[in-house]
């Protein structure tokens, strides 16, 4: 698995994005892929980071950094928590 990194989050934030303005061109299947690998790859490994990161491991030390790193990987989260709201109650469990 890989770790949730700055590249993951800003995926994160184009796919939610690219997701809610193709609405209508995406097909179903295509759509649920896309849903699918965010679920996976973005809010399943974020909240892996917070369940199991510490400040000083070395993969997750954006999660209290004050740079951009900390801006990006929680906030392509956000976006994808929030195109995809049904994401919080099936992760959290």
């Amino acid at each position: 698995r890989q770790p949730y990194d700055l590249t993951t989050g800003g995926l994160a934030a184009t796919f939610s994005l690219a997701d809610e303005w193709l609405e209508d061109w995406l097909d179903a299947e295509r759509s649920g892929l896309l849903r699918s690998a965010v679920h996976r790859h973005v809010i399943r490994g974020i909240l892996e980071c917070y369940r199991e990161g510490k400040p000083a491991d070395q993969q997750q030390w954006w999660l209290r950094a004050r740079s951009n790193w900390n801006a990006v990987c929680n906030g392509g989260a956000l976006m994808a928590a929030l195109r995809w709201p049904d994401f919080a109650e099936s992760s959290l469990v």
